[in-house]
């Protein structure tokens, strides 16, 4: 059985150079560089987001963090997001991970768990260490890359894992408090797409939370992390 490390050598070697790969295993992202670059007015999706070699600095709301190496990045509604690779060079390079949470999928797990009673005090930050359980999944879904002709049967199984020790996790209470509020989801997508859609122009919170039919203070809370 291959190493962690091997893994991610392996997955460096095969992935494309200084671009974002969308891989073959859907809803998964890898983004390998050897040198740094910058993504300006970029709209994340709901994901997990895994730093496996190097540094990267993602801004939001005019905060910024640093996630080094074995750091994930939460993000479980759309945001808008100013992203930069850190200190990338032939000798130190970049691989990192994005997969795109499957809401529908996480719902039908949930219904498979003894009923858990949600926090009032739910930790929406962003950065997280990884936990153990969780990086096994994600280079194990990796790993498939390298065996292209067993994604369609295994990578199922790997997400319902995954997705198993995401909800066992402090992040869960998270993700249930929002599929508990009916039809935020949906309204944040929606709020995604008029972001995208008017991306130059200035919007406020106000106004984004009136074109989705939230309120101001509902809409800021969920788009907090």
């Amino acid at each position: 059985m291959q190493t962690h490390r091997a893994i991610i050598e392996s997955i460096f070697a095969l992935a494309p150079k200084n671009e974002l790969w969308a891989t073959p295993i859907s809803g998964l992202t890898v983004h390998a560089a050897d040198r740094s670059i910058r993504f300006n007015g970029y709209i994340q999706d709901p994901s997990l987001c895994v730093v496996l070699l190097g540094e990267r600095q993602i801004c939001t709301n005019g905060h910024c963090q640093v996630f080094g190496n074995q750091e994930m990045m939460f993000c479980p509604v759309n945001l808008p997001i100013v992203t930069q690779t850190l200190s990338v060079a032939e000798n130190q390079p970049y691989l990192a991970i994005s997969l795109r949470l499957d809401f529908d999928l996480i719902a039908k797990i949930i219904t498979q768990l003894p009923p858990q009673k949600i926090s009032e005090n739910i930790n929406q930050r962003t950065k997280w260490e990884l936990e153990n359980e969780i990086k096994d999944c994600l280079l194990r879904l990796l790993n498939l890359l390298n065996s292209p002709n067993h994604i369609h049967f295994l990578a199922p199984l790997i997400l319902n894992e995954l997705y198993f020790y995401l909800l066992q996790s402090e992040q869960g209470g998270y993700i249930r408090s929002l599929l508990s509020q009916d039809g935020n989801i949906a309204k944040i997508a929606n709020a995604t797409k008029i972001l995208e859609r008017k991306f130059a122009d200035t919007l406020n919170m106000s106004a984004l939370a009136e074109e989705v039919g939230m309120s101001v203070r509902g809409f800021t809370l969920i788009l907090k992390a």
